[in-house]
């Protein structure tokens, strides 16, 4: 919701795209996207396919309760995939918590040696985009100095 009330900032109209059937964030937050005149809250609704050539041209959603499918022309899309980390793939190879989220030291570093955790994957993010970047930027010291003399924890 933050995003698309920035978006709307700039933007003629701003398509927000949810695939519950209600906003579930901050109440205020809920308000304001709600009262927004700018942007147009669509529920139940996922994305299938981002539809153009060389650029954006629609997506193709299916509604989550029916299944129907149809095509909405937009110019631009901005993925927001929410807080849920998609690390299931990874429980047999390193430590996770109980969230799913993976413990890095202060520079990113996991308990695997050579394999960093950024952004809303790694315990205690902030899930900021801002915060991702930096903790990317953390991240590729540390796998720097890594590749550089091959120690991954001292």
């Amino acid at each position: 919701m933050q995003e698309a009330l920035t978006l709307a900032e700039f933007a003629s109209k701003v398509i927000l795209l949810h695939r519950a059937g209600a906003l579930t964030g901050q109440a205020c937050y809920r308000e304001r996207v709600t009262a927004h005149q700018r942007i147009d809250i669509r529920f139940n609704t996922i994305v299938d396919e981002i539809l153009g050539e060389s650029t954006v041209t629609g997506v193709r959603t299916r509604n989550a309760s029916t299944g129907a499918g149809s095509d909405l022309e937009v110019a631009a899309v901005f993925a927001y995939v929410g807080l849920q980390p998609n690390t299931a793939f990874l429980k047999e190879r390193m430590e996770l918590d109980a969230a799913g989220r993976i413990p890095t030291d202060a520079s990113m570093r996991t308990g695997l040696a050579g394999v960093c955790a950024a952004g809303n994957i790694r315990c205690s993010s902030p899930h900021r985009a801002a915060s991702a970047a930096g903790d990317g930027a953390t991240a590729a010291v540390a796998l720097d100095r890594y590749l550089a003399d091959g120690v991954w924890r001292t």
